[in-house]
């Protein structure tokens, strides 16, 4: 606050029709006789003329004149182009933030130490193989937890306390709807975590709470209680340079397809509601979930009838690993062959013992006519794959005597995830044969949305499909995940569920965790 006895005057040397109005002041150090004032300027338009003016508080003796016309401008042109005189006066032109006073900073976080210390004896962190994979809230005294069912890999599963102990768990039941698993820790007298009565409100602060004496994260509430599904079909896609709801083609397996939907048919009407354009087909259509069933009213050339459709979710292929053979990797199929047949070096005798033997026999008596020649190829690829996948093939004595690439001899000196031990396999076999088999590709490169959701880094594996969730801008790691989201209050309005964007998070909110619970506690 300004004391009561200071006073803002214009600056009686502003230039004609000037008006000052900047609302964010400079304020200058100790000047003579001044010791704190305020150095506002504006541009004000005024008759079509652009003026500069300037206007001073003096906050503990009142109006002085401190600036002459000439200075005014020699003084407003050492500010814009001299940093230096910026400096002098204290000021910066780029202030910088320390990382720990950033929204997940340490700083900002120390700041909701109450809150956290008094809810953190009800999460646990699950543990597999000694590495953290997810948060979980204690809603039992006896050892029952709640957690994030799709990040609990096959594997010893471990849980560790606020206390330090580290116990064994072990799954009891899983909400695959929802992505949720109940687990069964050995502790007792745990203390439950409390839920919130009320939903949360958008703008409002949450915590994530974890097991260390900080928070993991907070953010703010962005988007209240939605419907989070996967998005459901009925299998056509439109013509949208028409004004109607033209069907332009029909996806196999699809609820129009089971319809006897056709291209060229116009939908009218969704359960009686008419539909002007396609876009308004869209927006209707969303409404519905996999599984319900839609009335629609079609037009096919002068006839109309109805149709029900089921919406459902197309099936995602999985995609194929891009690390392993297909029939065009074989540079040199023939050459490639009579190295496994003659066993001349301790890979091709490793390649050979593991082939059955109609194998062996076809790759023996292979000749070099097509047929025979494509039917090898398939056999090889087949073999190979199957070989990449069943485990590690790298042993330093059967390699000793092959020249090993750069990006080999990484991560053979790595320590390797699942999905990363195909991927070394087959470069090993590229060094192994560099004449034989064809290099295999650089992995996919991400889209520029996925890279920026990715900012911060990964996504969870699983971040869509739910039936309830609000959506907060914290910014957690998919392992922070499974736990639950509180208040200033200490009380948990959700259970966090995936990290799905860059800036986005999901949570189950309270009253559908508590309807699970009640559930799973039903006898």
């Amino acid at each position: 606050m300004r004391p009561d006895s200071a006073q803002e005057h214009t600056h009686p040397l502003l230039l004609p029709g000037a008006e000052p109005c900047c609302a964010s002041p400079w304020f200058v150090p100790r000047l003579g006789r001044v010791r704190r004032c305020v150095l506002e300027s504006c541009w004000r338009h005024r008759s079509g003329k652009s003026h500069f003016g300037f206007r001073i508080s003096d906050f503990g003796f009142g109006t002085v004149r401190l600036l002459t016309s000439a200075t005014t401008v020699l003084l407003l042109g050492a500010f814009l182009l001299a940093p230096s005189a910026l400096a002098q006066f204290g000021l910066s032109r780029t202030p910088t933030l320390s990382q720990d006073r950033f929204k997940s900073g340490a700083l900002t976080l120390r700041a909701f130490g109450p809150t956290h210390e008094a809810v953190r004896k009800s999460v646990v962190k699950l543990l597999l193989g000694g590495k953290p994979i997810a948060l979980g809230a204690i809603i039992n005294p006896n050892g029952l937890i709640l957690t994030k069912a799709s990040e609990l890999k096959t594997g010893q599963l471990a849980c560790s306390l606020t206390d330090g102990r580290e116990v064994e768990a072990s799954l009891l039941s899983m909400d695959d709807e929802n992505d949720v698993a109940l687990v069964k820790i050995s502790a007792l007298g745990l203390t439950p975590v409390e839920w919130a009565a009320e939903e949360p409100a958008v703008g409002q602060w949450v915590l994530t709470p974890g097991v260390d004496r900080l928070p993991e994260a907070a953010g703010v509430i962005s988007v209240p209680v939605r419907k989070l599904h996967k998005r459901a079909l009925i299998g056509v896609s439109l013509d949208f340079t028409t004004t109607a709801a033209r069907v332009s083609g029909i996806t196999a397996g699809l609820g129009a397809e089971k319809a006897g939907l056709k291209p060229g048919d116009i939908i009218l009407a969704v359960n009686d509601s008419p539909i002007k354009d396609g876009e308004q087909l869209v927006n209707t259509l969303r409404q519905f979930r996999e599984g319900e069933n839609v009335k629609l009213r079609v037009k096919r050339s002068e006839s109309e009838f109805e149709a029900g459709v089921q919406m459902m979710v197309p099936k995602a292929e999985p995609a194929p690993d891009p690390f392993l053979f297909s029939g065009s990797d074989f540079r040199d199929l023939s050459q490639f062959a009579d190295k496994l047949k003659r066993k001349s070096d301790p890979v091709s005798q490793f390649l050979w013992d593991r082939l059955p033997s109609a194998v062996r026999r076809e790759v023996s008596d292979h000749d070099e006519t097509g047929a025979e020649r494509e039917r090898l190829r398939q056999v090889l690829v087949k073999e190979l794959n199957r070989i990449l996948q069943e485990g590690p093939i790298y042993q330093k004595q059967r390699f000793a005597g092959v020249t090993l690439s750069a990006r080999t001899r990484s991560l053979v000196n790595s320590e390797l995830a699942d999905d990363q031990r195909v991927r070394l396999n087959r470069l090993l076999l590229e060094d192994a044969f560099p004449e034989e088999i064809a290099k295999s590709p650089p992995p996919r490169q991400l889209s520029r949305q996925d890279r920026m959701n990715r900012m911060g880094g990964e996504l969870s594996q699983r971040a869509e499909g739910f039936e309830l969730a609000i959506q907060h801008d914290t910014v957690l790691q998919p392992w922070q995940c499974g736990g639950p989201l509180v208040n200033l209050d200490g009380k948990a309005v959700g259970l966090n569920i995936a990290r799905a964007g860059r800036v986005a998070s999901y949570a189950l909110p309270a009253e559908l965790v508590k309807r699970m619970i009640e559930d799973w506690m039903s006898p």
